[in-house]
Formats: structure tokens, sequence, C-alpha cells
């Protein structure tokens, strides 16, 4: 499997994983509340730039551009820096939170190597 095969298929995967993450599992390890909870636009905004990153690679493999997987990138490396809030720590986060985390690094692996493999054919 090639790169960008190989990469489109981590962004959206680790996308559906991140929406799942927000809409089904706890984000703190006491209580029962999911991210979709809370009374923010947090979650919302969060899901929309999950969905276009991933339309952004879904068109970069039609298209063949470089600029489609650079605005993915930039996307998902958002995404994995918006994962970490700014708190004492992190043990209070549930698993909502930490499959979130690994879902962004997959999106963000994903789209570098979509980029990569642009790059390389450009």
């Amino acid at each position: 499997m090639n790169r960008r095969l190989a990469g489109t298929f981590m962004v959206v995967l680790g996308a559906a994983l991140l929406i799942v993450s927000l809409a089904f599992l706890h984000y703190f390890a006491r209580g029962s509340a999911t991210l979709w909870d809370a009374e923010t636009a947090g979650p919302l905004s969060t899901t929309l730039i999950a969905l276009i990153a991933a339309v952004l690679v879904l068109l970069s493999v039609l298209f063949g551009s470089v600029w489609l997987p650079l605005l993915a990138v930039c996307c998902s490396l958002y995404l994995f820096g918006h994962a970490f809030p700014i708190v004492d720590g992190y043990s209070g986060a549930g698993p909502g939170f930490w499959v979130g985390v690994a879902a962004s690094a997959v999106m963000s692996l994903g789209s570098v190597l979509v980029l990569a493999s642009a790059i390389r054919r450009a």
C-alpha cells in the first residue's frame, strides 16, 4: 500500500475516532459527561475541523494537489495541539480524552504521509 492511501486511511479513521470520542466516551474520569454535554462550541468546531481535514485528504487523492494535503496537515496538527488543555495534570482525564488525543495524532501522521506523497509526485 502506498503512502498516500495509507495516510488517507489514517486521516479518515482518526477523524471517525475523534468524533466518536467527543460524542460517546467520557471525557473526565469522574462523571459521565461527554464533551458534547458541555455548553461550549468546542466540540462542534473540533468535529468540523476533523471533517474538513478528512475531506481535504480525500480531495487530494482525486486531484493530486499539494495544497490540499498541506491544509489537512494544518487542520490535523491544530487538532493535536487543541487536544491538550492547559491544566495541572491529566490524571482526571477519561477515555474520551485519551482516544481523542490518539485519534488526532493518527490524523496528523496520516496527513503528513499524504503531504509527503504529494510532494514526491509534484
